[in-house]
């Protein structure tokens, strides 16, 4: 006579089939998920970019009053992780201290002394800062690097301003921001 299947209690036979049944089930998690199934937010890999360019100039920076700075705007955005992008301002997730890297092409209108900083919330951050002379009709480039402490929501953009008197507007031929934290 047979023995039902259903009879045998062995607990060593189904510690192993729990076991393997265990292992199955793990496998298919591990290897049936794709990469575009997983997000993982990682604080410490917070970067993001803005960026403009055109032979021609794709922006005119309107100087007004000498020694006060007017946004770079029309820009684009790019390699957002943990950023967020509007109407040209860099929006960072998480605090942090972050370094910043700034590039810029440019004309100017006038002769000037034109000064390029980083403000964040609308504070100027003089420790991220520089500044080129222009005599009209010169193209050239001039940027900074620098470190920021930030928090989380807080507004950055990239502000030019003209020390000359009369001011001379500015166009942009190209231009870049990046922001990485490192700590």
């Amino acid at each position: 006579m047979r023995k039902n299947v259903h009879e045998n209690n062995n607990p060593r036979l189904k510690g192993k089939a729990l076991l393997m049944f265990g292992l199955l089930c793990f496998s298919f998690f591990l290897f049936g998920c794709t990469q575009k199934e997983i997000v993982v937010v990682n604080p410490t890999q917070s970067y993001g970019g803005m960026w403009g360019k055109s032979d021609s100039g794709f922006v005119v920076v309107d100087l007004v009053t000498p020694d006060v700075y007017v946004p770079i705007t029309d820009l684009n955005s790019n390699h957002l992780q943990n950023f967020v992008f509007s109407d040209s301002n860099l929006i960072p997730s998480f605090d942090g201290v972050y370094l910043a890297t700034i590039t810029t092409s440019m004309d100017s209108a006038n002769n000037g002394n034109y000064g390029m900083k980083l403000f964040v919330d609308d504070v100027g951050q003089n420790n991220c800062y520089a500044h080129r002379d222009f005599k009209v009709g010169d193209t050239g480039s001039f940027g900074f690097t620098c470190f920021v402490d930030l928090n989380a929501g807080q507004i950055v953009n990239v502000r030019l301003d003209d020390h000359a008197n009369p001011v001379g507007d500015a166009t942009i031929y190209s231009f870049n921001i990046t922001l990485s934290k490192i700590n």
